[in-house]
């Protein structure tokens, strides 16, 4: 977004509200123009993200204003791969590129055409495109540095994406009890770190579960600094409370679980004692934790 910009031709806009695609966040964003030069900054009126915007955000003025960004259709006129091409019109790319697709579905049927997107861009939009053509699967990746392995490492070890927080601020304001076990949103997640943030000082409590002292265990209520490898038994310990202390819900349990004898005999053996002893965590805490969590 540069003054040249249709937004800022002719216009006595000082600024825009935007919102930054760059990870799946949708962070809000205010592009200002001051003494003739675009900076962006956080929206704090956006829902979301409250003013926040991570380096990324930070850096989408120097993508949308880099020398390298494509700006509109190239053809190639060289052989593949010599990186020879021409400029032509939007109107004559899509004619091109409709003909090409249409006589691949006349020859081959909709299923020779493949589609695939990375999210955020636009999921929604090529989902319905792949459907409106006749042929309803499309490939959706997620290739994210950040986002990748941790759906990746929760699909191996859980067979679901359990770890990554789909909280809203709405979902925030109703918890009362935050546990981030193993994840560190303030270096990874930094728009949900702010909704955390933002819950914590209405009242919500925060335990932190991670044997590094990161920044949100250094303004946690309960900071369990475990022992590596040690978390299974850690959840063991606690599991052994909440039982022994009648702390779940135990009409629920009745009605809707299997197996509950055994898990009851199996945490037996995982004494706050013993617990703390693998986990290297003070047993008090353990059982602080363990009644908040029930409790909250």
């Amino acid at each position: 977004m540069t003054n040249e910009s249709p937004i800022w031709v002719n216009s006595s806009v000082d600024f825009v509200r935007t919102t930054c695609n760059l990870c799946l966040n949708g962070c809000g964003l205010i592009a200002n123009r001051e003494n003739n030069e675009i900076n962006l900054r956080g929206d704090k009126e956006h829902p979301l993200s409250h003013g926040f915007i991570c380096m990324k955000g930070k850096a989408a003025l120097d993508i949308a204003t880099s020398p390298y960004r494509l700006e509109y259709p190239m053809r190639r006129v060289g052989k593949r791969g010599s990186q020879k091409w021409e400029r032509i019109s939007w109107e004559t790319a899509m004619s091109e590129i409709a003909l090409k697709m249409k006589n691949l579905m006349g020859k081959y049927g909709p299923e020779s055409i493949a589609t695939q997107t990375l999210p955020p861009k636009d999921i929604h939009m090529w989902r319905a495109f792949a459907s409106a053509i006749g042929y309803a699967t499309y490939f959706r990746h997620d290739v994210h540095v950040c986002q990748a392995p941790q759906l990746l490492a929760d699909t191996l070890t859980f067979g679901n994406s359990i770890t990554y927080p789909n909280l809203t601020a709405d979902e925030a304001a109703r918890t009362k009890t935050f546990v981030m076990w193993g994840v560190n949103l303030p270096e990874t997640n930094p728009a949900k770190a702010a909704i955390v943030g933002n819950a914590k000082k209405s009242g919500m409590k925060v335990i932190v579960i991670d044997p590094r002292p990161i920044n949100a265990a250094r303004t946690a209520d309960l900071w369990l600094r475990v022992r590596p490898g040690t978390d299974m038994a850690l959840a063991l310990g606690m599991l052994n409370i909440i039982i022994k202390e009648h702390l779940y819900d135990e009409g629920f349990v009745r009605q809707w679980t299997y197996g509950f004898d055994r898990l009851m005999a199996h945490v037996e053996q995982y004494t706050p004692d013993k617990v703390s002893e693998i986990t290297w965590v003070d047993k008090e805490l353990i059982v602080e934790a363990a009644r908040l969590i029930a409790a909250n």
